[in-house]
């Protein structure tokens, strides 16, 4: 025990007992106090980073909660992408339909396409690690829930005055079908509408229709959808055909060898309704053509093209 050095701890007690010494080597309390400050070190490394993971697990939950919301608005966002892209199928529909309609070119039909790129992008944005990410992404879908907003109001608008458009080219349509517009027999104009000589008392006289000649049973078509009124025999003009086209519009076919259509019945333009003869007044095979708007004859060839 030579050269090692000691120190010495007395405890006194205040009663009649011995007294205590304590013999504690220098190398032993070095020991003791490096290995206090060991676990001081640990102590404050181990605290450190209960704190480090305890703000990061903070910082997840909050990046999972406004990734949870990220992916909500991207369901509601794409939900109304849906709802714009039936609007705008809806649309191309409709112009499709009109161009048949009117015969234009369907190639030239544009689709709306209402997928905005910056919805895109943030789609992107989702992927990076950003720690800016959120709310990058965040004002990109405010941007484009605004823009779909703004479609959501418009597109509408634009279905419901395409719809009144197709609407009103059907009606257009319609009119065009009941109006007399093509002839109604293949053959020669033999007396036009006006005032001509009259071919049985041989005096100036007023011929309230269009007269074609060819030869008998030449079929007679109808010159506009409508319906039959009569087909019966009429004084003077023989066997006739009255057909109601609608819009204030008749026309009647007289001088007919036989009909091929019935009172009542309804026609299209372009149907036979019966052929031609001789039948009533008349100087051989023709057709007697009348057109009449709101009950007054007028000029068929204004209607013929």
């Amino acid at each position: 025990m030579k050269g090692r050095k000691f120190y010495t701890i007395m405890i006194v007690p205040h009663s009649d007992k011995e007294t205590v010494t304590l013999r504690i080597p220098v190398f032993a309390i070095g020991v003791f106090m490096t290995l206090c400050v060991a676990l001081l070190f640990m102590f404050v490394m181990e605290y450190h980073d209960h704190n480090r993971m305890k703000k990061e697990n903070q910082l997840l939950v909050q990046y999972k909660e406004e990734a949870d919301l990220l992916r909500r608005e991207l369901t509601a966002v794409s939900s109304q992408l849906a709802q714009i892209e039936s609007y705008a199928l809806a649309l191309e529909q409709i112009e499709l339909q009109i161009r048949e309609e009117r015969g234009w070119d369907a190639e030239k039909v544009v689709a709306v396409n209402p997928i905005d790129k910056d919805l895109l992008t943030s789609r992107d944005l989702l992927k990076n690690r950003d720690k800016n990410m959120v709310t990058v992404a965040s004002f990109v879908i405010n941007d484009t829930k605004t823009d779909i907003a703004q479609l959501n109001q418009t597109l509408p608008v634009q279905q419901e005055n395409m719809s009144l458009l197709l609407d009103q080219l059907a009606e257009d349509n319609q009119r065009i079908s009941h109006t007399p517009s093509i002839w109604p027999a293949e053959g020669k104009v033999t007396s036009k509408f006006g005032y001509r000589k009259s071919p049985f008392s041989g005096r100036r006289e007023f011929h309230d229709g269009l007269d074609i000649a060819n030869r008998r049973n030449t079929p007679i078509i109808a010159a506009a959808d409508g319906a039959v009124v009569y087909a019966q025999y009429q004084s003077g003009y023989g066997k006739q055909i009255m057909i109601k086209h609608g819009y204030g519009l008749k026309t009647s076919y007289s001088h007919l060898s036989s009909y091929a259509v019935s009172s009542g019945e309804k026609v299209k333009k372009g149907e036979v309704i019966g052929y031609m003869g001789s039948t009533g007044w008349s100087t051989g095979n023709h057709l007697h053509y009348m057109v009449y708007r709101n009950g007054v004859p007028v000029d068929p060839i204004d209607y013929l093209p």
